[in-house]
């Protein structure tokens, strides 16, 4: 992983100043994946698209956001007055939580399609976080589907809406969801059609894990 320069931007709406890291070049090494899509890659992180400005609170996304200048890796070993000192003490940018991600659903944040379903998925995501390290064994699986908020069910329900079944990726995502739901005979039915070659191992888990009543967010293991 090479890193690239930390791009300096402004809130929208307050000014506030945030950093955004970029990244030269990266790669999977190491990375673990999840059922429910989610990837973590220790050397390809991946910057957030929306954020909340930790001033003023509002939500922006970063394509919206003002760039004002960039911190190159070599600038910050450099005594010299290259770039302002305010710039380096700003915070990075981040992720939003599950209930920040529905919140700024509410404040109608999600201005098209490809937004709102960014920002569904971020939330669901965000809350399978507490179940993603359980493990796969036996002794670890819950037998009742995990308890989520009726304004978490809701979104998982507008998810369903959302993804394309015509598409192989978010119909895997659809079986996921259902089989989260506890729905699990109408994930069986989602998985019935063949899927290309590169998304038939992690349809059979999702169809095993469904055919075991298994309720949570499992690691997609080699």
């Amino acid at each position: 992983m090479l890193p690239g320069p930390d791009k300096v931007i402004e809130c929208p709406a307050c000014k506030a100043l945030s950093r955004v890291f970029t990244l030269r070049s990266g790669n999977t090494l190491d990375a673990r994946r999840w059922t429910d899509g989610k990837m973590i890659a220790p050397m390809l992180p991946i910057p957030p698209a929306i954020t909340r400005c930790r001033k003023c609170g509002c939500y922006f996304w970063l394509s919206d956001a003002k760039e004002i200048g960039q911190i190159f890796p070599s600038q910050w070993r450099s005594e010299t007055n290259e770039v302002p000192e305010s710039w380096k003490a700003t915070e990075l940018a981040r992720d939003l939580s599950e209930c920040e991600s529905l919140e700024a659903i509410s404040r109608g944040m999600a201005r098209n399609r490809d937004q709102e379903l960014h920002l569904r998925v971020s939330a669901w995501w965000a809350g399978n976080d507490a179940f993603r390290f359980l493990g796969n064994g036996a002794a670890t699986k819950m037998q009742a589907a995990p308890a989520r908020s009726p304004e978490a069910s809701a979104n998982l329900v507008r998810l369903l809406e959302l993804l394309a079944i015509d598409d192989p990726e978010q119909r895997l995502m659809k079986a996921e969801i259902l089989r989260e739901l506890g729905r699990y005979e109408e994930a069986l039915r989602a998985l019935q059609a063949d899927f290309p070659s590169a998304h038939k191992a992690l349809a059979a888990l999702i169809r095993d894990l469904a055919g075991q009543r298994d309720p949570v967010v499992r690691e997609v293991l080699d």
